[in-house]
């Protein structure tokens, strides 16, 4: 299974809690529930609402964010390419694959305990280039197959 998934990578975010009293609560970000149903749109507009991956099924995942460059890198370091990746931006690639593997979970596969190997996961940092027209807009790239 492929998918791809036009919109900007968004890490897992910290679970939310709150207290009444004796009563404790923790529900997820309300971003973190957005960006899991527009993956799911997107997976449903592809593969329709059958679990693609029956219970026992192991899988191997590959995983590619794509990411927009910070206007804090440099103008001449972003069109060279040679931007590093900034601390503390945006999330780590671990957070992002939370969010999807959550996503996908009840649709692409029953459980995300599935997923055994992650194989090559990596973000590209990128900034419109206007010499080659590469396509830049944000998106991730998403790779399950039997192991």
């Amino acid at each position: 299974m492929e998918l791809t998934v036009w919109a900007k990578p968004e890490p897992q975010r910290r679970a939310r809690h709150t207290v009444k009293g004796n009563i404790h609560r923790t529900y997820p970000h309300p971003r973190d529930a957005k960006y899991r149903a527009f993956i799911r749109e997107a997976y449903i507009a592809e593969y329709g609402e059958e679990v693609m991956f029956q219970k026992g099924v192991v899988l191997a995942a590959n995983l590619i964010a794509h990411v927009p460059c910070p206007a804090s890198i440099s103008g001449l370091a972003r069109r060279q390419g040679r931007a590093g990746w900034p601390q503390g931006r945006d999330g780590d690639l671990d957070n992002i694959e939370k969010a999807v593997w959550d996503a996908l979970q009840g649709f692409a596969f029953w459980n995300d305990k599935q997923v055994v190997m992650h194989r090559e996961p990596y973000m590209v940092l990128f900034a419109f280039n206007q010499a080659t027209g590469a396509d830049t807009s944000p998106h991730l790239w998403i790779r399950l197959e039997e192991l």
